[in-house]
Parts: C-alpha cells; structure tokens; sequence
C-alpha cells in the first residue's frame, strides 16, 4: 500500500500534524510520502512539488489570483495545481489533503474523487466546511456585495467537489466534529475524530536544565503559535491584558513564534522575552519544560498543538473553554478552562496552575499518555 499526504507549506501547526501522521503510518511499514507547494527548510521530511522554475511561477501566479477574489479572511481556491495527474496521486491508494489552500482548488478536488481512490481530508481548521472563513470568529456579522457572491459561490462550489461521497472527513477534535455536521456543506457527512499524533518519547519531562529564566525566583508563563503576536485567532491580545494584571516581581513572560519587530509589544510591569521561531523540536521542548505554566488564549482553536506539548512535557496548560482544548485540558486538574475571552479568569487560572505546581504537572504528563 502507498500513501500520499498533500500540504501546501512546510510550516505551520496543519503541516506539523501531516509530517507526523506519515510519519506513524511509515512506522507502521506502510509507504508514506508527505508533498508539499512550497518547502521552505531543506530538511524538512517532504518533497517539493514543483521541480522547476516555470511551474513554480504558473502556481504563485494562480495564487496570486485567488488573492485578488479573496476578500480579507474570506478565502477561495478558485484557482490551483492539478495534482490528479501527477505520477504522487496515480501510484498512491490513498490520498490525503490537510491545508491545501493555495494549492488545491475546488476543480481539482473534483478531480480526485473521480479517479476512485480513498481520499481523506484532515480539517485543521474550519475552512473544508465554511463558506470560505479559516475560523468563523474572522466572519463579520453582515457581508454584502462581493463578500456575498464570493461566499455563495465557494459553497456551491464545495458541495459540487464533495458530491461523490468517496472523501472521508477527519475532524482532529469534537469540536470541529460537531462544527462541521453543524454546517450546509458536510451536515450529511460521516465524520470522524482523530486527535493529532504526538511522540511521547520526545515531548517529555526533562532532567532539571541550567536555567536562566527563573531570575529572582520568578515563574515563567509561556506563548507561542505561528504567527504569535500577528495571528487574531491565537489571541495575543488577551495575553498582554493579562499580562499587565500580574506582578512582575513574580511572573515573567516568554513568547515564541514568528513575532515582527512592531508587534512585539513590551510592558512596564513584567518582562517580556521574544524567541523569535523555534523549528528545533528539542529546544521547544526544553522551553516547555522551564515553563511554570502555558497559556493558549485562542479564540478559536481546532486542537492546539502547543497545547499538547506542553502537557506532554508535564506544563499545565490555561486556556479558553472552546475549541479542541475541552478533549485536552481538564479543568483544575491538569490545567485550566477560563471563561471565554475573560482576562481576570485567565489570571486566575495561572495563579492556580502555579499554586498547585507539582499536582498539575504529574497531571498534564498522564493525560497525555493516557490519551495518546
């Protein structure tokens, strides 16, 4: 049996889940290729689609359409690469899409299902089932105009590439789960929950490291997400409202992630330490560890990858109640479910992780391994 996965960046927390699911299905003795549109590490476990130069041009092109339809956070993949008649999708029995956007368009997702093979679709996030929203808290309440055609059009134009029934939907939460059966698109769909894999073998507690951080004794409340300080979705906001809550003579703040000059905000009260990317699994497992607590203030969120390794490295984890965080985070045990977007209950939640220290790390560290 052959298997290919189709991703169109080699970054990101949906490229994350799709490198590690091929990897468990290649350790399982099952050939397993992971294809991206764009590579941008060298020694990242994929293989670039395109390999020459004109091709690349004609899919930024493309892109570049698709740009110029879209509509703010509203999104159509109007335009893409038919990867149908590629020599990865005809040797292949099974194929899966994860976030293709940019990628793969509607007509070519038609494309696929008519060559009668297996196709799985893993939704990390709303997008497969919307009218075109990642999230739909990026939805405005009235659309009009453009907006309305362009919304009208990717539903229609999502049931038509849907309509042979041989795609199979992987939510990698309930939540998304019951979103998508909520939705006119896959509301007929059988849909499944399958949490994205992790190695427990490498995110785990560590020995006692040489540690800088904890400078006067101070706990360390941990952040980070692609995009952490730009991303709305990841609700930095509400970090540095709870931030300027805190006493700074007994918490400092460290932030990873792609986080531009202009938006790494600093606070009188409390310290702040930017990363920048961490793309070394063992050094993001080190900062997990020297982390006292994380915080994960989504505003939407399908599962939280950062979630899930920090409790397998044995941080509890303060979060909003939504999302792919209630499969995750038992509340008061192995972290904590706030009251959506209040920062007074976020402040509660680190207070009480950190209180409770030693309870709650052994606690994150079990439910990982008892659910993985």
């Amino acid at each position: 049996m052959k298997i290919v996965h189709f991703s169109t960046t080699d970054y990101g927390g949906a490229y994350r889940a799709a490198d590690r699911i091929s990897q468990c299905i290649s350790r399982a003795g099952i050939d397993s290729d992971l294809v991206v549109r764009t590579k941008t590490d060298p020694n990242s476990n994929c293989i670039e689609y395109f390999n020459n130069p004109a091709a690349r041009f004609i899919s930024k092109t493309k892109n570049a359409g698709n740009l110029m339809l879209s509509k703010g956070a509203l999104v159509t993949d109007l335009f893409g690469t038919d990867i149908s008649s590629s020599s990865h999708v005809r040797e292949a029995d099974i194929v899966f899409l994860h976030w293709v956007n940019s990628f793969v368009s509607y007509s070519v997702v038609d494309k696929l299902t008519s060559l009668g093979k297996k196709i799985i679709w893993v939704m990390h996030d709303m997008w497969p089932f919307t009218d075109g929203y990642h999230y739909t808290c990026n939805r405005p309440e009235i659309i009009s105009g453009w907006e309305h055609i362009l919304s009208d059009m990717n539903i229609r134009l999502k049931k038509q590439a849907f309509s042979r029934k041989n795609i199979q939907f992987v939510a990698v939460s309930d939540w998304i789960r019951k979103c998508a059966l909520e939705s006119p698109i896959l509301n007929n769909e059988n849909i499944v929950t399958i949490g994205n894999p992790l190695d427990i073998e490498i995110f785990r507690p560590l020995e006692p490291l040489n540690d800088t951080c904890h400078t006067g004794n101070r706990k360390i409340i941990l952040f980070g997400a692609d995009k952490s300080t730009g991303n709305k979705t990841k609700g930095f906001n509400y970090v540095i409202d709870v931030l300027k809550k805190l006493d700074g003579n007994k918490f400092r703040a460290v932030c990873f992630g792609n986080a531009p000059d202009n938006t790494r905000l600093l606070l009188p009260n409390i310290d702040i330490k930017y990363t920048g990317s961490i793309n070394d699994d063992n050094k993001l497992i080190e900062l997990y560890n020297l982390a006292d607590v994380m915080i994960t203030p989504s505003i939407q969120e399908a599962f939280g990858y950062t979630c899930c390794e920090a409790l397998a490295c044995g941080t509890p984890v303060v979060a909003f109640d939504i999302g792919g965080f209630k499969d995750q985070i038992t509340h008061k045990n192995n972290g904590y479910l706030a009251k959506p977007y209040d920062p007074d209950d976020l402040k509660t939640g680190i207070e009480h992780c950190v209180e409770n220290a030693a309870e709650m790390s052994a606690n994150a560290r079990k439910a990982v391994v008892a659910n993985n």
